[in-house]
């Protein structure tokens, strides 16, 4: 006597396989999550114009071809502050027409990129900060004369103008714990950073630059024209100097300083008298067919 199921061998046994698959747990393969490939330095818009501002774009690329805009833990250079300006935001500013390097880092990847500047109006832009003597912080609400030109520093001291093109430009700055100082410097390509006074020291500083190329002079001597005056350290590698009198006593008469590097002429500058007062002078020195005789 034979019993019919209704399903052959190869059926039955195709339906044992299903039911056994049906209790197992087996999952697809899944790809593995894009990382950063490369970085990028974008700028919306070229060339910049002097005088204005601009936000860069660190961008990332992606294994899978996608981009993603960085945020944090940039950090933005310059290889021109002079030419192009930037804030650890990567806000540019450019101050004067040319070219700089901007280079972005962003844990082990870098970027770089040249940037180029061009001016469309008249005059010189003149950009700087207010900063405390002493604590070196920004000073706001700062009012600052510039030739004709009056302007108020922002929140971090910070304070822009543009002026007429050429010469020397008189600069005023009235603290309001002095009566105010005069500050000389050369037109082109001049930052603008000055020091409020103190109330503490007698201060002198400034900027040593190449008459014809304007390039910083590292190296210069300095010291007060008269016997036994003060000498103070050589201009720093941007061609900055400064030289303090401390505690806050009256430089005697007029005071004289002289600036000496070999292969320029000696400048003799005289930079007045004072009490408790900071000034900026800024000097610009001519080469010479021989070494400065000292």
């Amino acid at each position: 006597m034979y019993l019919y199921f209704g399903m052959n061998f190869r059926s039955a046994t195709v339906m044992a396989l299903l039911a056994a698959g049906c209790g197992s747990h087996a999952t697809m393969p899944t790809a593995p999550p894009p990382t950063i490939t490369a970085l990028q330095v974008v700028a919306d818009q070229k060339p910049f114009d002097v005088g204005s501002d601009y936000r860069l774009r660190a961008v990332a690329t992606m294994t899978d071809g996608a981009t993603l805009n960085l945020s944090s833990d940039l950090k933005w250079s310059t290889s021109k502050t002079a030419v192009l300006d930037i804030t650890p935001e990567g806000v540019v500013t450019a101050v004067s027409a040319g070219e700089a390097i901007v280079t972005l880092r962003w844990n082990a990847f870098t970027a770089s990129t040249t940037l180029r500047s061009q001016q469309t109006r008249s005059g010189v832009f003149v950009r700087g900060r207010v900063t405390d003597h002493v604590t070196g912080a920004g000073v706001a609400s700062q009012k600052v004369w510039i030739a004709d030109t009056t302007t108020i520093t922002d929140v971090s001291g910070s304070y822009s103008a543009w002026l007429p093109q050429g010469g020397l430009i008189y600069l005023d700055l009235a603290p309001s714990n002095s009566p105010g100082y005069s500050n000389f410097f050369a037109a082109s390509g001049f930052r603008g950073d000055l020091l409020r006074d103190s109330m503490m020291c007698s201060a002198r500083y400034g900027r040593v630059v190449d008459y014809d190329t304007g390039a910083p002079l590292a190296g210069v001597a300095i010291r007060e024209a008269w016997a036994g005056g003060k000498t103070v350290p050589g201009t720093s590698s941007d061609g900055t100097y400064r030289f303090d009198i401390c505690p806050g006593i009256e430089i005697g008469n007029t005071a004289w300083v002289q600036f000496d590097l070999d292969g320029y002429t000696g400048y003799h500058l005289g930079v007045g008298r004072g009490r408790m007062d900071v000034r900026r002078f800024d000097v610009q020195l001519r080469r010479t067919a021989s070494p400065v005789q000292r």
